[in-house]
């Protein structure tokens, strides 16, 4: 295995000759390693990407020097992707402005690193544009993620695992190939792949095994998630755990259970499947080199044993968890409290996402919320009345203020429902 305590001095060194600033430089050095298993990182793994361009360039014969080059910019790179998912996350290291500040500096020397690592001018050039266009390819996938990120639709996860850390994989095990003359494209296709595999390993460490992950609470569009949700037997069920408090232990406990008992492991064991083809027949096209036999041995059987791990817990009983009743008349009596300072809904808001963007409605949520606590027995008539009101207006459209939309459908019977409970209607 690739020196990890060598990768991180030569992040550090070449963090030192481009930033004066010792805080800065210390801050950006965490970022760098936050990943290499070195014993200063927050979450070493092997599986980090740049040890894998180590890997890659000493079995094809790169020189140590341009090699550890092109590792130290992935492990920038790589830095400046995590920092940018982690701003998208909401998850605030320092201020958001700052954080984005950071993600750049590091993409800027990544760039620096690259210019100055001893390799051929022409070489470089191609190595610039093997990141740019892969880093093209994560941001496409990135933006999948957070679209599909507590939706009720989402993108094929396999897919945008390909696209978002295939392409990062993409980019660090096609790069010594770049230096070495070699026609990237099959070592660029085994990277895309291998990235996806190994995003969805992580995908299923994090929902399953790591009690700190916020994967359940988000609604990440991951493929156990997916798989639970669209399953004709279990997904209302998993619907039903992910709605409300969907981050108490007994929901969440609850609600992998249906994930698993919908298929979760053998869905896993499809998509390492076809993936696995994939990286086969780059296998051949780069000449079948042993490196990349290995590396693709070892995620093997990491997931195979995630799917054996699952196929058991399938046997278990489902975990129990609190009456619905007694989740339900706290919900109750959430709405009186909301309806005792806000009685006409006048701070309630829809939010739709679509082909023209995103923007805000005030007139299907109301009405939604008025069908659902009118049932539940919740006296509504100011709510109801602002429904009239709002209608007078502007009609029943998402789109407020567009009197050249057309009436919506769904807002139409929302409020028909909700206005003929009471007999307005």
């Amino acid at each position: 295995m690739p020196d990890a305590r060598a990768l991180g001095a030569a992040v550090a060194a070449a963090i030192g000759r481009a930033i004066d600033d010792r805080e800065t430089a210390d801050r950006l050095f965490r970022y760098a390693t936050r990943h290499v298993p070195i014993e200063a990182s927050a979450e070493g793994s092997p599986f980090i990407p740049p040890m894998y361009t180590l890997r890659v360039a000493a079995a094809l014969g790169l020189p140590a020097s341009q090699a550890m080059a092109i590792a130290v910019s992935g492990c920038l790179y790589f830095a400046a992707a995590d920092v940018f998912d982690d701003c998208a996350d909401g998850d605030v290291r320092r201020a958001p402005g700052l954080d984005l500040n950071d993600a750049c500096r590091l993409m800027f020397l990544h760039q620096r690193v690259l210019a100055e690592g001893g390799l051929e001018p022409a070489v470089v050039v191609r190595l610039v544009a093997l990141f740019a266009d892969c880093g093209l390819q994560m941001a496409a996938g990135q933006e999948r993620d957070l679209l599909g990120t507590n939706a009720v639709e989402a993108f094929d996860p396999v897919g945008m695992c390909s696209l978002k850390t295939g392409g990062e994989l993409a980019a660090v095990i096609a790069a010594p190939a770049v230096a070495m003359g070699l026609d990237p494209a099959p070592w660029r296709a085994f990277g895309t792949a291998f990235g996806a595999m190994l995003q969805l390993l992580t995908d299923y460490f994090d929902l399953f095994l790591d009690p700190t992950s916020d994967d359940w609470a988000a609604g990440k569009p991951s493929l156990p998630i997916r798989v639970g949700l669209d399953d004709r037997r279990h997904g209302d069920a998993v619907a039903l755990m992910l709605a409300g408090v969907r981050d108490r232990p007994d929901r969440k406990g609850r609600g992998l259970w249906h994930l698993v008992q919908a298929g979760a492991g053998k869905a896993l064991d499809r998509a390492m499947g076809r993936l696995r083809r994939a990286m086969k027949k780059a296998e051949k096209g780069s000449g079948h080199p042993a490196v990349l036999v290995e590396i693709r041995a070892e995620l093997e059987e990491w997931i195979g044993g995630v799917v054996e791990a699952l196929a058991e817990y399938r046997r278990d009983e489902a975990p129990p968890i609190e009456g619905l009743s007694a989740e339900i008349e706290r919900c109750r009596a959430a709405a009186r409290a909301f309806l005792a300072t806000d009685p006409r809904f006048a701070g309630a808001a829809d939010v739709h996402r679509g082909a023209g963007g995103v923007f805000e409605g005030d007139v299907l949520g109301p009405a939604l919320a008025c069908v659902a606590l009118g049932e539940e027995g919740i006296a509504l008539d100011e709510a109801r009345a602002a429904l009239v009101e709002r209608a007078g207006r502007e009609g029943w459209r998402y789109r407020p203020g567009e009197d050249g939309a057309p009436v919506d459908l769904a807002c139409t019977a929302a409020a028909t429902l909700a206005l003929g409970a009471d007999g307005r209607l």
